[in-house]
């Protein structure tokens, strides 16, 4: 059993993310909520006054937050959010999405 902890503290060590060594994985990702994707999307397509495409929406993003954000991500969630009718987002066309109004 002894062993067992020491191992998972190890493997704990081990497991680091970003620039600095010993920041631990845990931390970084527990300071994000579930629906920060959908807000971030939402700032961006209240920013623009056009529809945008997921490409310009996945730049903006990313500028937003001062960090990469998976493309697929973001993709999901226009595509998830324009099939549903109490969301902001509605899809104009295959590939263009804006705030609903």
């Amino acid at each position: 059993m002894v062993e067992l902890c020491r191992l998972a503290k190890a493997a704990g060590a081990i497991q680091r993310r970003g620039d600095n060594p010993m920041k631990p994985v845990a931390r970084e990702a527990a300071r994000l909520r579930p629906g920060w994707v959908y807000e971030v999307v939402v700032a961006v397509l209240k920013e623009s006054d056009q529809p945008l495409r997921p490409q310009d929406v996945i730049k903006r993003a990313e500028r937003l937050r001062g960090h990469h954000i998976a493309p697929s991500s973001i993709r999901n969630c226009l595509r998830t959010a324009a099939e549903r009718t109490d969301t902001a987002v509605v899809r104009l066309d295959y590939g263009r999405y804006k705030l609903r109004r």
